[in-house]
C-alpha cells in the first residue's frame, strides 16, 4: 500500500524568478513544514550536491483555505462531467496494483 502524504510541493518559473509552492492538508504538516518556512530566520536555501551558492528568498506568502471551501471548490453543486488537469510535476498512476 502506498503512503499518502498530507503535503505537496512544486517549483515554477514566474516573472523572471522561481516560486516554490508548498501545500499542506492537516495541522501537523502545517506546523512541521509551513511554520518553520515562514520564520524570519529562513531567508535563503542551499541545495546540497548542486551548488555552494545560496538562493535568497525575497518574499513569502501564506494562503489558507478552510476544509469546507476546499471541498466546495471541487464538489460544487454544478455537476461537472469532465475536468481538465494540468500537471506541473511528473506523475504516474498504478493500474491493477502495478
Amino acid at each position: 500500500m502506498q503512503n499518502l502524504h498530507p503535503y505537496s510541493q512544486y517549483l515554477c518559473r514566474e516573472n523572471g524568478g522561481a516560486v516554490w509552492y508548498i501545500n499542506t492538508l492537516n495541522d501537523e504538516s502545517f506546523e512541521k513544514l509551513i511554520l518553520p518556512l515562514l520564520s524570519e530566520s529562513f531567508d535563503c536555501i542551499k541545495v546540497k550536491h548542486i551548488s555552494e551558492e545560496k538562493i535568497d528568498i525575497f518574499d513569502k506568502q501564506l494562503t489558507q483555505i478552510d476544509r469546507k471551501n476546499l471541498l466546495n471548490e471541487f464538489y460544487s453543486d454544478e455537476h461537472i462531467k469532465q475536468i481538465n488537469i494540468k500537471f506541473k510535476t511528473p506523475s504516474s498512476f498504478k493500474q491493477n496494483g502495478i
